[in-house]
Formats: C-alpha cells, structure tokens, sequence
C-alpha cells in the first residue's frame, strides 16, 4: 500500500511540472507573438493557456455577467468624496 502511494505522489509530481510547464511555454509563446518576436497565430496557443488556467480554476473575468443568487447585486464602485 505504502509502494502505491509513494507512486501516486510521484505520478501527480510529474503531472504538475507537465502542466507547468506547457502553462509557462503557452505563455512565452504568446507573449512573443505580442511583441511581435515571432509570427504564430495566437489562437491555438490562447486555447492551451486557458485550459491550463482553469485546471487552476483561473477563469477571466466577465463584467456582464448576471449574479449568481437572485439577490445579489453587482458591486458599484463608491463615490470619491467631493473635493473642497
């Protein structure tokens, strides 16, 4: 039993430096086509470097978005105070 735990942590080890690493890789890639380094389409490597996000549970966020409780309202920003 020990022997199969020892592998799962090595296992799960191993998937999250694979995961990292494409996360890190989708981004240079990106981040060079923005700065103009490299010519790619930024598509394909948009959608990889969201997918390793939202294993994260990063998600963009959507300002249009209806709350999720019917009671909830959207947070409003306050005022600044009136200058004198």
């Amino acid at each position: 039993m020990e022997q199969e735990e020892k592998e799962d942590m090595r296992n799960g080890r191993v998937a999250a430096i694979v995961h990292l690493s494409v996360l890190g890789w989708s981004a240079t890639i990106l981040t060079a086509g923005y700065l103009n380094i490299i010519k790619a389409d930024p598509t394909f490597v948009a959608s990889i470097f969201t997918g390793c996000l939202s294993a994260y549970g990063i998600q963009r966020a959507d300002n249009s978005r209806k709350p999720d409780r019917p009671n909830e309202q959207p947070m409003k920003s306050t005022p600044s105070p009136p200058s004198k």
